[in-house]
């Protein structure tokens, strides 16, 4: 097998989050495929001797000038390979730094706004990778250049051997639910948790709600809840204390703004929980309606979502076990080596074609928005981040 060497280049890789779980997967299990991977993590500081992991250690009062004088000074270690930019943060201002002899994005979330910043993206990336289908019909749309062969779904992978969608009967003892990700306001909503409790309490049910997961969010949700009987807050679970969570949970629940395609969603699925995700067009919905079109709710109906839960109460058990079932079978593609084949399928098939993103840039313009912290980007405006370098055939027009 010909042996493949990349650069992963992201803002984090150690706290929680989705890409930061593909990330370490990646470390992981790259060397036993054969594949010679690299982490260039932008806001973390690691040594030399961490390799395969190097941070250029940035912080929020960071601006991009900086940013790229840091990333400049590393550039050498990602040079004469492949780099990945998860969820494309960074391409527009590293891209004429990088000497990457493919730039491939790899597409986790469609956050708000994407739809119009993605278009400075054209010219810079050979291909984009994306984990869920709604994420790659949104690229392949919004990026037609690229061509249907360069546009690939990855199977978000599942570290379970099989699906196991066994539980004890409902009869006789609470319904179990769940909240696994990030503890954070933005995307995951989970100020709306307090709500969702109350909405369980005044429709009686008997339920107790595990909430697993760390974040800033944390401490005030604690506050919120953590005197509530029914609510048992673990806070961040790894190994088997996680699995031993999820496996308890008859039902998993999001309140999400928007989602890629969770994680959280395709454990709790690979162990029988029912997922009660919210219509907001993210990759979770398609696998929720595979279960049951009742898995689907309204955004912030939690009317609609107790009125399900309720249903669920009273659902006699071998129809209780004919929606598990449906969790285990869809759920199937994510587990095993699916994701190993797909992840060197692509990355393979994208070295083989030949290149098509920009490799000469003019010198960057002067940018106003290259010398505002980053922190400023986060609370009132994005398009600062996705400024790119003109080709220099812009200058002859």
């Amino acid at each position: 097998m010909t042996e493949l060497a990349l650069t992963h280049g992201f803002t984090f890789m150690h706290n929680l989050g989705g890409v930061q779980s593909f990330l370490q997967r990646h470390r992981r299990d790259d060397p036993s495929w054969g594949v010679r991977s690299r982490f260039l993590i932008y806001f973390e500081r690691h040594s030399a001797a961490e390799e395969p992991v190097r941070g250029l250690g940035l912080t929020w009062r960071h601006n991009i000038r900086s940013a790229r004088a840091l990333f400049a000074a590393t550039a050498p270690w990602t040079v004469g390979m492949p780099m990945l930019y998860y969820n494309f943060w960074g391409v527009p201002f590293f891209a004429d730094l990088d000497g990457a002899t493919r730039r491939i994005g790899y597409l986790h979330s469609r956050w708000p706004g994407l739809e119009h910043q993605i278009g400075s993206l054209r010219g810079l990336l050979d291909g984009v990778l994306c984990i869920s289908e709604p994420l790659r019909q949104f690229a392949a749309a919004r990026l037609p250049e690229l061509g249907a062969d360069r546009v690939f779904l990855l199977p978000t992978p599942v570290d379970r051997r099989s699906s196991d969608t066994i539980k004890p009967p409902l009869a006789g003892r609470r319904l179990v639910l769940g909240y696994s990700g990030r503890m954070i306001k933005e995307a995951k909503r989970v100020d709306r948790l307090p709500a969702l409790v109350e909405a369980l309490d005044n429709a009686k049910l008997n339920y107790e709600l595990h909430l697993v997961g760390d974040g800033p969010s944390l401490p005030w949700l604690r506050s919120r809840l953590g005197n509530h009987p029914r609510t048992v807050i673990h806070g961040r679970l790894t190994g088997e204390r996680y699995w031993d969570v999820m496996r308890t949970l008859d039902a998993i629940v999001f309140v999400s703004d928007y989602e890629g395609l969770p994680v959280s969603l395709l454990e709790a699925l690979s162990v029988g929980s029912v997922p009660l995700f919210p219509k907001i067009g993210g990759g979770g919905e398609a696998y929720a309606r595979q279960v049951s079109p009742d898995c689907v709710y309204e955004p912030n109906s939690f009317s609609q979502l107790v009125m399900f839960l309720a249903c669920l109460e009273r659902m006699p058990q071998a129809r209780l076990q004919e929606l598990r079932d449906r969790c285990g079978a869809a759920v199937q593609q994510h587990i095993g080596d699916s994701y190993r084949h797909a992840f060197i399928t692509a990355m393979t098939t994208l070295n083989g074609l030949a290149r098509v993103s920009r490799a000469d840039f003019t010198a960057r313009p002067s940018f106003v928005s290259d010398l505002l912290p980053f922190a400023w980007f986060g609370g009132v405006s994005e398009r600062g981040l996705w400024r790119a370098n003109a080709p220099p055939s812009s200058l002859d027009s």
